[in-house]
Formats: C-alpha cells, sequence, structure tokens
C-alpha cells in the first residue's frame, strides 16, 4: 500500500505542460497542420499551448 507521502512525493516530479511565447500567425499555421482528433491549440496574450492525445 502506497503512503500519502509516496504518492505527492511522485505527483510532484511530474512536469506540466508549459505555454510557450507565440504569435497569433504561429497559432493560426498550427491549426492548419493539426488534427483536431489528436490536439487541441490554445492561444492567450501571445501565449500558445498545445494540448496532445486528447480523446
Amino acid at each position: 500500500m502506497n503512503s500519502a507521502y509516496s504518492i505527492i512525493a511522485a505527483e510532484s516530479t511530474l512536469t506540466l505542460p508549459r505555454w510557450q511565447p507565440a504569435t497569433w500567425g504561429d497559432y493560426l499555421q498550427h491549426c492548419d497542420r493539426a488534427a483536431p482528433e489528436r490536439a487541441r491549440i490554445f492561444f492567450n496574450q501571445g501565449y500558445l499551448f498545445i494540448e496532445m492525445g486528447t480523446d
């Protein structure tokens, strides 16, 4: 059985996806290339986030 500490320690080592600096043109370019069933693309105030492997 895992202790709460070992679960928290394991979760804290995971890296979270990061928003990357980008232009609106970068966003549009990625939207044109990405398959909508495989990725979701977000743009917010000069930053781009691509979420891969969505269901």
